[in-house]
């Protein structure tokens, strides 16, 4: 296994583990009326899973580039026009987890009340931005990817 697959195999993975961990926040502030210890560990924790397949996938780009988008490309312009459209998500993701950790960080006091609700919403759009760019990222996988773009180098 190369490199760079097993890169493109660890974003995927943490990519998923981000989903997941964004949905905690919202979860807990149900009934909440303002987040508690572990619930503000948890948005801190989705926010630093996003952030990083974030700055994984911008690690990646250049080789991903060189080697695999072309033949994207070059398979059907749909599917490398969905790769754009899935980097432009993930960054939208990782804007909107940021922010939703900003106001994790300031709901430590009475203001925590009325920053509930946008806490809820901004971890929510988050987990749905996530999700499609995780959708996106696996079909565009299934397609193409590292494992695709690496020759035999002799009979195995």
């Amino acid at each position: 296994m190369s490199f760079w697959l097993l890169l493109e195999k660890f974003h995927g993975h943490i990519g998923l583990l981000a989903m997941a961990l964004c949905l905690h926040p919202p979860l807990a502030l149900r009934r909440a009326r303002r987040p508690a210890w572990a619930t503000r560990v948890a948005a801190y924790l989705a926010t630093a899973s996003v952030i990083a397949v974030n700055v994984l996938g911008w690690y990646i780009y250049p080789e991903y580039r060189n080697e695999v988008k072309l033949d994207l490309y070059r398979y059907a312009r749909f599917w490398g026009l969905a790769f754009e459209v899935k980097e432009h998500l993930a960054w939208y993701s990782m804007a909107t987890a940021f922010a939703g950790a900003v106001m994790v960080w300031h709901s430590d006091d009475a203001r925590g009340i009325a920053l509930r609700r946008p806490i809820i919403g901004l971890y929510l759009l988050t987990f749905v931005l996530v999700a499609i760019t995780a959708i996106l990222g696996v079909m565009i996988a299934s397609i193409n990817g590292f494992d695709d773009a690496i020759l035999p180098t002799g009979p195995r």
